[in-house]
């Protein structure tokens, strides 16, 4: 079963990409007093969203590992422990990972209820995860009827059009993705937390903070615009 269908080719980021995602993730952590305290001998998986690679590698000297659906990319070190999958499962051992960086690949994934339990089962006791998934909300819903519009096609040829202009590959994907209905999904924050709380997370903080463009802070700076946005994308640090 395919459960994972973004239209995302590393090879086309620039340096700038993942400049600005690294900014993005240090703000994030910053405007939420996030500090993930890691040893050398830490270990650290990315679970997709590769982008990210620079700043989670900031966050201290420790073992990095990655999985994506893709082959290895030429960013990552050599040191990094890569594995290419559908990710559709974690195939780790139990206790595994002190930290775990999860960023808005489980909105694209059918089987995301299981694979944040598979998070809780491979993080070590006491150890963190940083997760990001889509709310839902009135700016969804709009989305999703403009999307109906699209198909595979119609998405492939906009991105040829985007790449002729020369467009920004990650303003791309953003728009590409953005007009993505058949693969997305979204969740209501109690009931998520409801959900985290019963896989059995100890503590669970939710991040209501954001860097500049990101709907959570856009909510935050003006509490009105929560009719429409309600908490934009849901965001915490998860510890078991």
């Amino acid at each position: 079963m395919i459960t994972h269908q973004r239209l995302v080719d590393y090879n086309y980021y620039s340096k700038r990409n993942f400049l600005d995602s690294k900014y993005r993730m240090l703000t994030r952590f910053k405007r939420n007093k996030i500090k993930i305290n890691l040893k050398k001998n830490s270990k650290c998986l990315i679970f997709g969203s590769l982008d990210y690679y620079q700043g989670v590698r900031s966050l201290g000297d420790f073992k990095i590992y990655a999985t994506e659906n893709c082959n290895k990319p030429y960013f990552l070190h050599n040191n990094v422990k890569f594995k290419k999958t559908r990710l559709n499962k974690l195939d780790y051992k139990d206790q595994y990972f002190d930290f775990i960086f999860c960023n808005g690949i489980l909105s694209h994934l059918k089987n995301h209820n299981y694979l944040i339990k598979e998070i809780y089962r491979v993080l070590k006791k006491k150890g963190s995860a940083w997760l990001n998934v889509y709310g839902d909300s009135r700016l969804n819903e709009m989305k999703n009827k403009l999307c109906k519009k699209f198909n595979i096609k119609t998405r492939t040829n906009l991105r040829k059009i985007l790449e002729f202009y020369n467009w920004d590959s990650s303003k791309i994907n953003f728009i590409v993705e953005l007009l993505n209905n058949h693969n997305s999904y979204f969740f209501k924050k109690k009931k998520f937390e409801l959900f985290l709380k019963k896989i059995g997370f100890a503590k669970i903080k939710f991040c209501m903070r954001g860097s500049d463009s990101d709907l959570t802070e856009i909510v935050f700076k003006n509490p009105k615009l929560k009719r429409i946005l309600n908490y934009g994308d849901l965001r915490y640090i998860l510890c078991k």
